[in-house]
């Protein structure tokens, strides 16, 4: 997914990423926190009855939605006997082009585009863990109409997981700020107000103060507050 360089407005906001980059890369977090996946075969070419598009992208993320697949194509599907069979890993998907409503055109241009819905668990589980392998078999269509320039392009979108937050709260895990944990909810500083919401929760028990070591131990005590002072101040620096 393109965005503008660095140093400008990636996520056309009004403020400069500079103004909004937690972790100093030069790249404002919310564009960070972008999860949609896109991937895009090239012209696979000709597209006709025993001519198939095959392509493999490359490996993708992790899916945490259902999978968009849209089939564009340049062919000899203008006819509702005429259609394009879309396989998965050699799993049957779907038929596009193959109704009155969705029939294409001869030799569209721009091409005519399907899309199919595939779930995504029904997505992970024809994967197992393999590279998305996509054949396109076009169905009682010449491969040598269009001038034999037919063609096809799969595209797939997703909504990915986002590695760079893990928690899903929202922050770069790289910004995280464990120790900015006032009862009030985090301002981005660890201040006074921290050091009471720790004081006043000291003992057993969890609660957000409760970060040291590593993501808390079920205790309040010194250690919590030697990692409170010792991240005193504005978090992400």
């Amino acid at each position: 997914m393109s965005r503008p360089a660095r140093g400008g407005d990636c996520d056309g906001n009004g403020v400069l990423d500079s103004c909004e980059d937690c972790n100093g890369n030069g790249l404002a977090d919310a564009c960070e926190l972008e999860t949609e996946f896109e991937a895009i075969s090239p012209q696979l070419s000709p597209i006709g009855l025993g001519s198939n598009g095959v392509y493999t992208f490359p490996p993708m993320p992790d899916r945490a939605s259902d999978v968009s697949i849209t089939i564009r194509a340049s062919a000899d599907i203008d006819s509702t006997t005429q259609s394009i069979a879309v396989y998965l890993n050699n799993t049957f998907v779907a038929n596009v082009f193959n109704t009155s409503q969705n029939s294409g055109g001869n030799c569209a241009s721009p091409p005519d585009a399907q899309t199919i819905v595939v779930a995504q668990t029904t997505f992970d589980m024809i994967l197992r863990s393999a590279n998305a392998s996509f054949r396109l078999e076009a169905l009682n269509s010449l491969p040598t109409a269009c001038n034999n320039q037919s063609f096809a392009i799969i595209e797939v979108r997703f909504t990915a997981v986002n590695t760079a937050d893990s928690n899903g709260n929202g922050t770069l895990d790289l910004c995280e700020c464990d120790a900015d944990c006032a009862a009030s909810g985090p301002d981005t500083l660890v201040n006074v107000s921290d050091l009471l919401s720790l004081l006043a929760s000291w003992g057993p028990g969890p609660d957000a103060c409760d970060v040291a070591p590593g993501g808390g131990d079920g205790q309040i005590d010194v250690m919590d507050l030697l990692a409170l002072l010792a991240a005193w101040g504005t978090c992400a620096q």
